[in-house]
Parts: structure tokens; sequence; C-alpha cells
């Protein structure tokens, strides 16, 4: 619990901001962007018809500013946000050992 509550105040790292919203609501990305935050937009089908993803990776520090600024905007998205951990690639990739079939494609 304390360490959590430090997390927050330092807010060291990034989050990822998931928008999920119909299409014909209103649009988060544009403002998004004018702020300055990378947004990735996806048109998706659920099961309620029609909708779209909006994604963002920006630092935790900003993550209330942007929440507030999606809120103003259409109150009614869903919105989930997650700590984004960096993935070490180089630990998971194979050896020529570990899988011979490389040496066919190199």
């Amino acid at each position: 619990m304390l360490g959590s509550t430090i997390d927050g105040w330092l807010a060291l790292g990034n989050c990822i901001i998931r928008v999920i919203a119909a299409t014909d609501a209103p649009q988060v990305a544009e403002t998004l962007r004018r702020m300055g935050v990378d947004v990735t937009v996806l048109n998706a089908t659920g099961a309620k018809g029609d909708a779209r993803l909006t994604f963002c990776i920006l630092p935790k520090r900003r993550k209330n500013q942007v929440l507030r600024s999606i809120t103003a905007i259409n109150p009614e998205a869903l919105v989930s946000v997650d700590t984004v951990t960096k993935a070490d690639l180089r630990a998971y990739a194979l050896s020529r050992q570990e899988a011979p079939w490389i040496q066919r494609l190199i």
C-alpha cells in the first residue's frame, strides 16, 4: 500500500490509456494530439456496433491532465489505464542452436 502511494506521488515511467467509444461519439484523438500526445486510433466492431479504439502511451505525470481532457470531450467513453513495462526482447530471442530452422531462413 505504501509502495503504490509513493509510486503515485513520483509518477515515474509510462502508462497506456485506452479509450473505447462509439464511432459517432465525440473524438478525443485530435485534442490529445494538440496536447502533444502520440495517439493511435483503430476502428472496431463490438457487441453494440461500430466502435473507435484510441490508444496513447505517455508519461504517468501527464495521466491526470489527459484523463480530464478525455472526460471533458466524451464523458460516456470507456477508459482504461495501465502501467507500461518495456519488454527486453533480447531475452526472448532464439539462438541458432535452440531453433535450427532459423538457419534455413538466413
